[in-house]
């Protein structure tokens, strides 16, 4: 069943098996159906199986290595069904069972433990209410709106002059709390190293999104009508003036969005800009930028079930705040790719999701609940500190997330670029870095059946940001990556550029964002034949199979298709290519020699088709075994079969190898 198609249950309609529940429960796990697929059936006619099912389904979700998501609530189910354990017992919950555990924080207040299996289960809050008020919804109560608000202004804490930070270019001045007479907003410019405290809005444009342009700037500089500006702006004012902080920066306005020199500038800019504000606005619970975020977050109600009438009281079950599954499941820009380096970079951000509220500090690692005030777990985000690593994970969150433009590939990203370089001291080259160049090549497609490569090229086809589609790094295993190489010509060339290109040096380092050439001395090879496409290398064994290489990331179910590299009848190799399904077998393929992993050779694929004679453009990435199995179960060493066919070497001598 898809996400949306759904009625709606009133709150008290329920099952007979919820009718007889009487509160409070144990706190010894009980069974109260048998199976997920007898809960998934009463859910269509009982509030509180609802409740439970769609919990499991939303946590199982933010939980999951699987790639599972609310559009395919069908698979999602199913991988609940192939979860639950029927004949060992576990931890917690009863094998084969739907059971229920009840933990009294108060006398008014307690959580219900669900579980349906070690990997199924979910968490309900209780409240206990007086029948004779109830008509009062609990989350439209304004006092509890306030509540929410409070606390979140609480967590991120006042702002004071050591709080201050340098001021972006521009910002909106949208007054303070204590004005006698309300400013006008308006659009303000600030001199070079100007400090003060300001928040930054990240949030989902919309087609018709209020901007500054050439043509409206002096407009804005005099005054920016608080009526003109769509709801999530609107919000975001309001959050200002809450938070007493005088300075919002959001993109689409501070930013003269037809002005390419400006937009070039600010969008480097960025790391610098949600580092320095105060506190981030995430509007997750607003569709686009005409809705309004506060609504959805404060007003709108959840799913509920009205539970164990005795008397004049009865229990209200609702889903508490649970950051990873609201973050999944009801954000309209955890997917988007500018969205990433916005929650990256920022000190602390605030997000308002449907029906919660949260406060993150990245620096501390941190996610508190407005709610509860309880600490969420979301997992590790990318350090960027940490070395080339956390750069490549960084890229692998990112090659998943949208953009609207694939052109904004590489800016949507520059923020981070600009902290890693300050931090690294490297070479930047479109999503690159040297001087460990040769590791940042070691990218494969991660969904063989969907990545290509867009034209005009908007990167090089050496980096992954050339790509539509995400993407994963052979992770650094040991020291095996000793011998990786790294010589190359300090020679970079922009396309169409007769001589040496003409690059941005920052402290005198490279800068390039664009597609470029990059001259190297390196051995090529013939590639043999590839074999078929495999969507898993489960049906390869032992010296033969690629998992061995520790081709793989922090996503492990990525859709990888290999191929296998045939010579003499015997698979010598594996190779992945960036684009699968568009492979032309006539094309001629080489292979460049990057270096080793152990002792076996890692090659770029490369194609010469329709380029000079010392060009070529990356096709994929590939292995080379320095022994391979014999049917016998014996090995050979790959350079005996090479022997056998009159070639001494694999590889030919160091040449020119131009890469494009």
């Amino acid at each position: 069943m898809q996400a949306g198609t759904e009625s709606i249950l009133p709150e008290d309609q329920l099952c007979d098996t919820c009718n007889n529940l009487r509160f409070p429960l144990g706190a010894i796990p009980q069974g109260h159906v048998q199976g997920y697929e007898i809960l998934s059936s009463l859910a269509e006619r009982c509030a509180f199986c609802r409740l439970i099912r769609d919990g499991i389904r939303q946590c199982f979700i933010a939980t999951s290595t699987l790639p599972l998501h609310n559009e395919d609530l069908n698979s999602v189910d199913r991988a609940i069904i192939g979860s639950v354990i029927r004949d060992n017992w576990f931890v917690r919950g009863i094998p084969g069972w739907v059971s229920l555990q009840m933990n009294e924080i108060s006398d008014s207040l307690a959580a219900v433990n669900v579980y349906a299996s070690p990997r199924a289960y979910c968490r309900l809050q209780l409240i206990k209410q007086d029948l004779l008020s109830f008509d009062i919804p609990i989350r439209n109560d304004k006092a509890e709106a306030e509540r929410l608000l409070w606390n979140a202004r609480a967590y991120a804490g006042e702002p004071k002059q050591e709080t201050q930070r340098q001021l972006p270019t521009r910002l909106i001045d949208v007054g303070k709390e204590q004005d006698i007479f309300p400013r006008k907003i308006r659009l303000v410019q600030h001199e070079p190293g100007s400090r003060g405290n300001y928040l930054a809005l990240s949030h989902r444009w919309s087609s018709s999104c209020h901007t500054t342009t050439t043509e409206n700037l002096e407009e804005h500089l005099r005054e920016i009508p608080e009526q003109k500006l769509p709801q999530t702006f609107s919000n975001a004012v309001t959050i200002c003036k809450y938070m007493d902080i005088q300075y919002l920066w959001i993109d689409s306005l501070c930013i003269v969005q037809n002005d390419e020199v400006d937009w070039k500038t600010q969008s480097k800019l960025m790391g610098d800009i949600y580092q320095n504000a105060f506190c981030t606005i995430a509007a997750h619970s607003a569709k686009d930028d005409s809705d309004s975020f506060l609504h959805n977050t404060l007003l709108k109600r959840g799913q509920s079930a009205l539970l164990g009438r005795r008397g004049t009281q009865k229990w209200e079950a609702s889903s508490p705040s649970h950051f990873a599954r609201d973050y999944f499941s009801g954000s309209s820009i955890s997917s988007r790719g500018w969205v990433l380096q916005e929650r990256l970079l920022s000190r602390q951000i605030l997000h308002f999701l449907p029906g919660a509220i949260y406060w993150e500090s990245t620096e501390s690692a941190t996610i508190l609940s407005a709610d509860t005030g309880e600490s969420e777990y979301f997992g590790r985000l990318p350090v960027l500190s940490q070395g080339l690593d956390s750069w490549f994970e960084t890229v692998e969150w990112y090659s998943r997330c949208n953009l609207t433009k694939g052109q904004d590939k590489l800016p949507a990203l520059a923020g981070v670029a600009t902290k890693y370089q300050q931090i690294s001291f490297s070479h930047y080259l479109a999503g690159i870095w040297g001087p460990d160049i040769s590791r940042c090549f070691l990218w494969v497609a991660a969904d063989g059946k969907t990545a290509r490569r867009p034209a005009p090229l908007r990167a090089p086809t050496f980096s992954w940001a050339s790509l539509d589609g995400p993407v994963i790094y052979m992770r650094k295993d040991t020291d095996k990556y000793a011998s990786i190489n790294n010589s190359y010509y300090n020679a970079l060339r922009l396309d169409g550029t007769q001589g040496p290109s003409l690059y941005e040096a920052r402290n005198g380092l490279i800068w390039i964002d664009e597609p470029a050439s990059l001259c190297f001395l390196g051995s090529l090879a013939e590639m043999p034949q590839l074999g078929n496409p495999s969507e898993s290398s489960s049906s390869w064994s032992g010296n033969c199979d690629p998992q061995r290489f520790r081709v793989i990331s922090s996503f492990p179910n990525s859709d990888l298709w290999y191929r296998s590299i045939i010579l003499q009848g015997k698979i010598v190799g594996w190779a992945i290519l960036d684009e699968d399904l568009l492979w032309d077998p006539c094309h001629h393929l080489q292979c460049f020699l990057l270096g080793r992993v152990g002792v076996d050779d890692v090659v770029l694929i490369v194609s010469n088709d329709g380029l000079e004679s010392d060009q070529y453009r990356r096709v994929g990435l590939g292995m080379f075994y320095t022994l391979v199995e014999n049917s016998d179960g014996s090995y050979i060493l790959l350079s005996k079969i090479f022997q056998g066919l009159g070639v001494s070497e694999i590889f030919s001598s160091p040449r020119k190898v131009v890469l494009v």
